[in-house]
């Protein structure tokens, strides 16, 4: 049976979908405080934090516009609620589009093309929960363990690789994530590296020239230039 955007914008769907948000920025609210307070204990001081929270928010208002875009497409096709949920909690459109995809292909329905079915909706919906469970599983199992992994390699190689560490681990993370674009050979690949190359000037203008609000806003200032060049293309 065929569903009209009527079904899929109901404000019963709103009423399911935006429940779960809620429940996400309390937990976020509640990791926020709790980690505002331990900084203190520890020692870090208050202008420290405020700085971190201030680049930490400029920082994430490029990505954010990224997936507001992203969001744009799984409304289209899953109605607002769905993408407005989905979009809250995992952040990554491409996924949720694929996952989309497949399970409306497994229905019967070519996603983009032919109306929605509650077949395909159901089948979307859960391959989209299904594909989200391993990162829960990975998170839920792994993340006490990683405090003893990291005090075992600083009592044997000390507290300096630390920072060697994270820098690896977020090199590695975003270098898989761009992978696939630079791999594609399309306007993807273009996107991506004209970011990146806006990127690095702006780094190095704002390392030589001491700015500080452009080394807060140069991911934000690389992400819009990169997204309008491409869609122009």
């Amino acid at each position: 049976m065929e569903m009209n955007l009527a079904q899929l914008n109901s404000p019963i769907m709103w009423l399911g979908c935006g429940l779960p948000v809620i429940f996400l920025l309390f937990l976020a609210g509640r990791m926020w405080k709790r980690t505002y307070k331990t900084s203190l204990e520890i020692g870090l001081e208050e202008s420290q934090l405020k700085t971190a929270v201030k680049t930490s928010a400029i920082t994430a208002i490029g990505p954010s516009v990224a997936c507001l875009a992203g969001m744009f497409a799984v409304m289209a096709i899953m109605g607002g609620p769905v993408g407005f949920m989905r979009l809250s909690y995992v952040g990554n459109s491409m996924f949720e589009l694929m996952a989309v995809q497949f399970a409306s292909a497994a229905a019967g329905v070519q996603a983009g093309v032919d109306k929605m079915t509650e077949n395909a909706f159901a089948a979307s919906l859960l391959v989209m929960i299904l594909g989200s469970i391993p990162w829960i599983i990975f998170g839920t199992f792994a993340s006490d363990k990683m405090d003893r992994i990291q005090n075992g390699i600083v009592k044997k190689v000390g507290r300096t690789i630390l920072p060697v560490i994270s820098a690896s681990a977020l090199l590695g993370a975003l270098g898989a994530n761009n992978a696939t674009y630079l791999t594609a050979i399309d306007k993807t690949t273009v996107s991506c590296l004209i970011g990146a190359g806006i990127m690095a000037v702006l780094c190095v203008i704002a390392e030589k020239k001491q700015i500080e609000w452009l080394r807060q806003w140069n991911l934000t200032l690389a992400i819009f230039p990169a997204m309008i060049i491409t869609a122009l293309l």
